[in-house]
């Protein structure tokens, strides 16, 4: 969770000050000092937080190079290969590791870079500067080209206040926000501000300042599957990932719900810890809803029960709107997290314990894509046989095959089949809020764009890849990123790994196990590591009941304070449609996504 900030000028000395002014724009990532360095047409300026059990370098200087950042590395023997070999790097920590690698082989040594990681290069003698953010963008990095330099930051707040010039709402994102797309994905809610994407490296120089990605994954680069034991090697798989994220952590603790992603988590280091490969003190914190339908204690218990670490529940209450205010502040946009209170209550469990550290099971949902599976099996003939069992069951019992098919798929796989159809429409329609041509300026992808993104043959595989380096994942990791920090806490997401990724990617068609309530993999690879009854599970509890106690709690204070469409976003904003919503709100009669509406309209005239 620390913060850096990075000036460079060609045209001008560079003094410290001015990252440090940087820096005090975001105290809550100061709390262990900050360390300041630079170059006469350079200055950085870095933090950590000092409960972090990672010990970190102060600003690293190697000759002619400099780097600052956020830095979190694992599987550092592929990188010390690229600076120099085992024997030449013997000591070197990770950032003198990073450097020595650029330094013998450019950008290249990017490709065995492993971890959650944003820096910044300054290249003295060359006058350039090399911005990389991690694949899948868990840390932050932003940045603003002024007339004849560049600035880098952790958050955005950073670069707006200390801007030279007037810093103004960018609509485009905005509108693209309101729509849930990212047609941009490069830009932030604010004009001249932009953020250096997931997996790209970002070369500066007095004459340019261009972007590559470093990490598309393709069949070339991706370990082939064990066919014996797909479930078993995914297993470990995302046993590694944790081990990575929890070494050198004195004390972290883990989100657990009763759901398979974050309960595969909490398994994942409960074998590292069976396996005495555990040497963190591990927690584990759920939020609890009693007496309502979304309450998930009865499996939280069981699994909790089931693993040696100290368990926390907390039940979520409804914060004012005050909260929800500062948070607008906290994420530098015209959102907010109505689970806020779970989060904040996580951060409040951690600092209890003295963990500096969280883990999540974010990103499970996206990276074991598995809607596609069906397609996949009738375009490859594995289906076949499952239609002659039909057949033959059919002709048995004299009953009509094509009824026979249906009823057996859509007891089968309902969702699966049900997905590619949604996938198709793509995203939904725009908001009936925001004016038409604004709406109008903004296509939804259609599905070959969705699909295209990618070369594998499998539409499962596909898939895999570009969900999980999807736009939207990026912006979420920096929300979480942002209000986490906030609270004194860094955040990891251990499915969003590497090597997960490109393994589940991997896996050809015919070896990848199929349930019809989806995430085989998880279910068959934790079979004995959780128990039987969230293995099990066939249902998926959603918010929505906490999140409409939540609207009604609120709409009255909106309601009044925003009677009519402001100044700032009658740009943006249909003041007819606006008041329909209202008056719909006002008889009772608004269905949710009226509510969903005014909630995203509410938010983004406080937030302007």
């Amino acid at each position: 969770m620390a913060g850096f900030a990075a000036v460079i000028d060609w045209a001008r000395p560079v003094e410290t000050a001015e990252t440090i002014a940087m820096m005090d724009a975001v105290p809550h990532r100061c709390r262990g000092g900050i360390t300041s360095g630079g170059s006469e047409h350079a200055a950085f300026s870095e933090t950590r937080n000092n409960q972090d059990r990672v010990e970190r370098s102060s600003i690293m200087e190697l000759g002619h190079l400099s780097i600052v950042g956020d830095l979190r590395l694992w599987d550092r023997d592929s990188l010390r290969s690229r600076a120099g070999g085992l024997s030449a790097t013997a000591g070197m920590d990770d950032r003198r590791l990073i450097l020595n690698a650029y330094a013998r082989s450019g950008t290249r040594f990017l490709e065995g870079l492993d971890g959650d990681y944003a820096f910044v290069i300054w290249d003295d003698r060359n006058a350039v500067a090399i911005a990389v953010r991690d694949r899948f963008g868990v840390k932050p990095l932003f940045f603003e080209r002024t007339a004849t330099g560049i600035r880098f930051a952790s958050e955005v707040k950073q670069l707006a206040a200390t801007s030279a010039r007037p810093v103004v709402p960018d609509e485009r994102s905005i509108v693209g926000h309101l729509l849930d797309r990212h047609d941009e994905p490069h830009a932030t809610f604010f004009s001249g501000i932009e953020r250096v994407r997931g997996a790209t490296c970002l070369i500066t120089t007095t004459a340019s300042c261009r972007a590559f990605r470093y990490w598309d994954p393709s069949p070339e680069i991706s370990t082939p599957p064990v066919p014996s034991d797909v479930p078993g090697e995914f297993r470990e798989r995302l046993v590694e990932s944790v081990h990575h994220r929890l070494s050198g952590t004195g004390t972290a603790v883990a989100q657990l719900t009763g759901g398979l992603d974050s309960s595969s988590v909490t398994a994942s280091a409960h074998i590292l810890d069976e396996r005495r490969h555990l040497s963190t003190d591990l927690h584990t914190v759920s939020a609890v809803f009693p007496g309502h339908t979304i309450d998930e204690t009865a499996w939280i218990n069981e699994i909790a029960a089931r693993q040696p670490f100290p368990h926390h529940d907390f039940t979520p209450s409804i914060p004012d709107i005050g909260a929800y205010d500062n948070d607008m502040w906290t994420i530098d946009g015209p959102g907010i997290v109505r689970i806020r209170d779970m989060w904040s209550k996580t951060c409040s469990v951690a600092d209890g314990v003295d963990a500096g550290l969280l883990l999540t099971g974010h990103g499970g949902d996206d990276v074991l894509f598995e809607y596609q599976l069906l397609a996949d099996y009738l375009r490859t003939g594995a289906l076949r046989p499952w239609l002659s069992g039909i057949r033959e069951f059919a002709s048995r019992y004299d009953y009509p095959v094509s009824k026979t098919v249906l009823r057996s798929a859509a007891s089968a796989a309902p969702e699966a089949l049900k997905q590619p159809i949604r996938g198709i429409r793509g995203p939904g329609s725009p908001s009936s809020l925001i004016h038409r041509d604004l709406a109008h300026a903004h296509p939804a992808p259609t599905s070959e764009e969705i699909r295209g993104r990618t070369t594998y043959p499998s539409l499962t595989q596909n898939l895999v890849i570009a969900h999980a380096s999807d736009p939207g994942i990026e912006h979420l990791n920096e929300l979480q990123d942002a209000l986490y920090a906030s609270c004194g806490v860094e955040v990891s997401h251990p499915f969003l790994d590497r090597a997960v990724v490109e393994y589940l990617a991997s896996i050809p068609v015919m070896d990848r196990p199929y349930d019809p309530r989806m995430k085989a993999l998880v279910r068959r690879g934790f079979a004995g590591w959780l128990p039987d009854s969230v293995i099990e599970r066939q249902d998926k509890t959603v918010a929505d009941e906490y999140l409409d106690g939540l609207f009604s709690h609120h709409a009255p204070q909106y309601r009044e304070r925003f009677s009519d469409i402001t100044a700032s976003a009658e740009h943006i904003l249909d003041r007819r449609r606006y008041h329909r919503h209202l008056a719909y709100l006002d008889a009772g009669t608004a269905t949710r996504t009226v509510t969903d509406e005014l909630w995203g309209a509410w938010t983004l005239m406080a937030w302007l």
